[in-house]
């Protein structure tokens, strides 16, 4: 019984504190203390959203500069490649292929640039490949491969890629070799 009585002296003075005693007043203060310690003011909430509202102001003209240099890297490397396919194809079959492209309209038009492979009798050997709409070719608008994957008059063609309508004017050069039909981005 006399255990009995002291485990309950025990619970009651560590939960339930009488009132008007000093341990009460410092239980209460605490508690004050504690809530507000665990919550965030106002202005600590103002602060992080202006924080946070410089560092997106910061790195969004970043990515939408990747996103419009992604169409010209996209465009170069596709008409390399189609450049590269064409010579390979000439060389394979033992015939000229001839790579055109036609521009952009210049009469305020929407449609794209595009690009595409012949043979010497006219069939296409790659479908029309567009490129973006602010992208355009720039020169001559046809390339010949012999059999030995030469060019057919055997001078250099430099096809010029310009990207409109940025801020900053871009220009890629892809230069093809006349005598062996070599591509190089420039």
């Amino acid at each position: 019984m006399n255990r009995n009585k002291t485990l309950k002296t025990v619970l009651r003075s560590r939960f339930f504190i009488p009132p008007g005693t000093k341990n009460e007043e410092q239980r209460t203060k605490n508690t004050r203390h504690s809530r507000a310690a665990s919550g965030m003011t106002l202005l600590e909430l103002l602060v992080v959203m202006v924080i946070m509202g410089i560092i997106l102001s910061i790195s969004v003209p970043a990515f939408t500069s990747m996103g419009r240099g992604a169409a010209m890297r996209g465009a170069v490397s596709s008409v390399r490649a189609t450049l590269t396919q064409a010579r390979q194809w000439a060389i394979t079959h033992r015939e000229q292929v001839t790579f055109c492209w036609d521009k952009k309209p210049t009469s305020g038009g929407t449609n794209p640039a595009c690009y595409y492979v012949i043979n010497a009798d006219g069939v296409f050997l790659q479908a029309t490949n567009e490129l973006p709409l602010s992208v355009d070719f720039n020169g001559s608008s046809a390339v010949t491969f012999k059999t030995d994957g030469s060019l057919a008059d055997g001078t250099t063609y430099t096809i010029v890629i310009n990207k409109e309508n940025s801020p900053v004017p871009v220009t890629k050069r892809i230069t093809i070799a006349g005598l062996t039909g070599g591509v190089r981005v420039e």
